[in-house]
């Protein structure tokens, strides 16, 4: 374990430097079947609490990585049909902690990406870093819940209905 990482807050998920061999082989087995439409990756090693700049720095570069072995596992045409909804369960603190980290916070992420995705935008609201702005002064506000935004994945995706998401 990394310093400043728990151990148990991955859950058993890999580290991010395994998602480059994961992405790949399910780009391959997503091409390979047509039948399959969904599929959820999950990658630990991102609860840092201490020397964050180094360890999200190699962490990030690896999920980067990941994302290009997906794309090109995938090849062109099944990624132009592609949609990636990228998120944390959890947010971060705004300010650093005095172990050069930060700690649980509110306002999470949410990122949307794929070859049908018109990217280089920003959907919804983002109120800024100023104290006013932020959540007990010390993290951002939650300004949408994950469970509407991957609702609309899956209506955009497969078609599903508003009654049928209700009950999801």
């Amino acid at each position: 374990t990394a310093a400043g990482m728990d151990p148990q807050a991955a859950r058993g998920a890999p580290g991010a430097n395994n998602l480059g061999k994961m992405a790949g082989v399910m780009g391959r087995i997503l091409r390979g079947n047509p039948r399959l439409a969904l599929v959820f990756l999950d990658v630990g090693g991102l609860d840092t609490h201490a020397n964050e700049e180094a360890s999200l720095s190699r962490t990030l570069k690896a999920i980067g990585e990941g994302l290009i072995e997906l794309k090109e596992s995938l090849g062109d045409a099944e990624w132009r049909r592609t949609r990636l909804a990228i998120m944390s369960e959890f947010g971060r603190t705004v300010c650093e902690n005095g172990t050069h980290g930060t700690d649980h916070g509110h306002g999470g992420l949410f990122v949307l990406a794929g070859g049908s995705i018109t990217g280089g935008r920003l959907i919804g609201d983002f109120e800024g870093l100023a104290d006013k702005a932020l959540n007990e002064n010390r993290d951002l506000r939650i300004l949408a819940d994950w469970r509407t935004l991957l609702g609309a994945c899956l209506k955009d995706a497969c078609g599903i209905s508003d009654t049928a998401l209700g009950t999801i």
